[in-house]
């Protein structure tokens, strides 16, 4: 999977390691996907994340907006415009077909509205305030995925809101529309450790651990009173 591209490749495992299987064009699987055409074989859908789950895969972009570069050869120059990038806004579900040989049906994550990603983000109060800045300047920017049977997970590149990253989660109905949403972790990084954080309203009802070498994760519970 490329992020500079509209494709995804397929790997076979063999004695040396692997070898492209298949490349998938994401315009022969998503009809009038924006970009679609553009030069250089279309804008780019900045797919940043993977999961196989519930017999599908799935494919996130990174849903960012971008400043515009110079048009000159002055590259010190801060351009005031900044670009939506709707090529990048690609929540999609491929079902897996005979062991994976084939590929069924895509349906994506309505890309703009109240049941897209960005559309039910906009009701959050702490991303709400990054929506419209660039992925370079601590805007949105989903660069992980993981997904469940009842919920999916996506991990933020940005915003990081004051030293933590943010794990949003989001429940979708069976027409893959966002029907709910919620923040309600924080991951503070620092040195050999990594401190899983609850955010208001949501409570954990239980503590766990999760031991690594290096590092140590808590899921930091509470109750509501």
């Amino acid at each position: 999977m490329s992020d500079e591209g509209r494709t995804f490749e397929c790997l076979k495992a063999n004695e040396a390691g692997y070898v492209l299987a298949g490349q998938y064009r994401i315009d022969d699987l998503i009809a009038r996907w924006p970009g679609a055409g553009e030069k250089k074989g279309g804008a780019d859908l900045d797919l940043e994340a993977v999961n196989v789950a519930q017999g599908a895969l799935w494919l996130c972009g990174s849903h960012c907006h971008v400043r515009l570069t110079s048009e000159d050869d002055d590259k010190d120059q801060l351009r005031s415009k900044i670009r939506p990038r709707p090529s990048r806004h690609l929540l999609a579900r491929i079902p897996l077909m005979d062991d994976a040989l084939r590929l069924g049906a895509v349906k994506v994550v309505p890309r703009k509205g109240p049941g897209s990603i960005r559309g039910v983000l906009a009701g959050d109060a702490y991303l709400k305030p990054f929506l419209d800045l660039p992925s370079k300047e601590n805007g949105l920017d989903i660069e992980g995925l993981i997904v469940t049977e009842s919920e999916v997970l996506l991990g933020l590149r940005g915003p990081r809101l004051d030293n933590s990253a943010v794990i949003v989660y989001l429940s979708l109905n069976k027409d893959l529309e966002v029907r709910a949403t919620g923040c309600p972790f924080s991951i503070s990084v620092a040195w050999r450790s990594v401190t899983l954080a609850r955010m208001e309203p949501t409570f954990l009802s239980s503590r766990a651990w999760w031991a690594m070498p290096w590092a140590r994760f808590d899921s930091i519970a509470g109750s509501q009173t």
